[in-house]
């Protein structure tokens, strides 16, 4: 407020110097209320400017704080790490044979200090100490067994979860790779009876087994597989009837009846399938189906045989 006063006192001293000055300058139509309204702008805009730096400032601690957050995750996933170095260098270097040598070399030594103990038991009742030294080594044997067969189980654990681990990415590896949908790229389409229906419009075609030349879905591996199909009816142009079929047996079908709007029919079948086997979609009935989105054909595998993760 006192800089606005300051230099409202400037202007009048220089700009309305004189009274002609000043009837000039109301001519001119309120300059100075012109010059005042910017003077508030650049104010307001100094403001903002303030406002924004605060928030730079805030948002720069937020980043310094989640990048010292992310030290010390690096930090403590590197000595999570070393740490499982050490117990799988712990665990490789369990030996059996070595295990099995030092147990055959301690049971000699209990041994060989066992007969010494009873032949100088004999002739003298004063040597104690070797009782107590043989008792010490077996107490000592027995506690070394126990850990070894504590470790050998602790690696044994660790092997069984590594290898059930390994068999379930094998079994996603496989399941990832085969899966399909497919419709007809025209509508209407004219069918007869007895037809494979052809939905040559893929959509989606993982692991390629689909063929849309043929309508034919073709199973590479063997497996549980889920097939499901819908067919949209034509008004007035009759009943429409589908089937799944499985190298020639039917496994599910579809009704769509005529009548003065459309009817959608629907079947799916889950079935384990070997390698090999052929499944497509036959008409059993109809003359015309909507075509494009409103009747398709999909599969999908949803496991493998344990065979065919193996042969891979």
């Amino acid at each position: 407020m006192q800089s606005l006063i300051i230099f409202y006192i400037l202007f009048q001293a220089i700009y309305l110097g004189t009274a002609d000055e000043k009837v000039k300058y109301d001519k001119d139509g309120g300059m100075f209320s012109v010059l005042l309204k910017k003077i508030s702008d650049l104010e307001e805009r100094d403001r903002e400017f303030d406002t924004k730096l605060e928030e730079i400032n805030v948002l720069k601690e937020r980043l310094d704080e989640a990048q010292r957050r992310l030290r010390n995750m690096e930090e403590l996933e590197d000595r999570l790490q070393k740490a499982e170095e050490r117990i799988m260098m712990l665990l490789h270097g369990v030996d059996d044979n070595t295990i099995e040598t030092n147990a055959t070399k301690s049971d000699t030594k209990v041994l060989h200090l066992n007969e010494t103990h009873g032949n100088m038991g004999k002739g003298s009742s004063g040597h104690v100490w070797i009782r107590r030294a043989v008792s010490s080594i077996e107490s000592r044997q027995a506690a070394m067994g126990d850990k070894i067969e504590e470790l050998l189980s602790f690696k044994n654990r660790i092997q069984a979860v590594q290898n059930m681990a390994d068999t379930t990415s094998m079994k996603r590896a496989v399941t990832r790779k085969v899966a399909f949908t497919a419709m007809f790229s025209s509508s209407p389409v004219t069918i007869t009876k007895g037809q494979t229906l052809i939905f040559n419009k893929v959509d989606y075609n993982e692991g390629n087994a689909y063929d849309p030349y043929a309508g034919i879905f073709t199973c590479p591996v063997s497996g549980t597989y889920l097939f499901f199909t819908n067919i949209l009816s034509v008004p007035h142009r009759g009943t429409v009837e589908t089937e799944i079929v499985v190298d020639g047996i039917g496994r599910g079908r579809t009704n769509a009846f005529d009548s003065v709007d459309v009817d959608q029919g629907t079947a799916a079948a889950a079935l384990h399938c070997t390698a090999g086997r052929r499944i497509w979609v036959k008409c059993m009935a109809g003359t015309q189906t909507w075509g494009d989105m409103y009747s398709s054909f999909t599969g999908v595998l949803l496991w493998p045989d344990d065979s065919a993760i193996n042969s891979n």
